[in-house]
């Protein structure tokens, strides 16, 4: 009985340390680029979210040593996507795509590094546009 006492104990410790702090957006302060948790001295990581005034979440996505990292999703009040973007230590990195208020896809970029690499654009039917040319 104490064997399965100490195993649970164990599983219960392994799995919160791995777990992630989740904090409303306007708990964090901004300094020197990064973003801590109210009063903390150490950058933060967790994931934090904001909401519209009906409830309905507006924004959702993670910080790791205090930069953006991982994915990132903004919301319209009527809860489609507006848009969804990849981050690695603070940087695009990876898919930033726009919705347009119906939910289809307005706007699609592959960032590397910060660098836009490619980009589609699309019309309110999910048709895609060409994109423009400059000279």
């Amino acid at each position: 009985m104490r064997f399965y006492l100490i195993v649970l104990i164990l599983i219960s410790v392994t799995v919160s340390s791995f777990a992630q702090r989740k904090v409303k957006y306007s708990e964090l302060k901004a300094k020197d680029g990064l973003m801590y948790y109210k009063d903390e001295t150490e950058p933060f990581t967790g994931k934090c979210f904001r909401t519209f005034d009906n409830g309905k979440l507006g924004m959702a996505g993670s910080y790791y040593k205090g930069l953006m990292h991982g994915d990132w999703v903004w919301w319209y009040a009527n809860g489609n996507k507006k848009r969804y973007t990849q981050y690695k230590m603070g940087v695009k990195h990876g898919k930033n795509i726009y919705y347009y208020k119906n939910g289809k896809k307005r706007l699609e970029i592959i960032f590397f590094e910060n660098k836009n690499i490619k980009q589609t654009r699309y019309d309110e039917n999910g048709k895609v546009l060409p994109n423009p040319k400059f000279s």
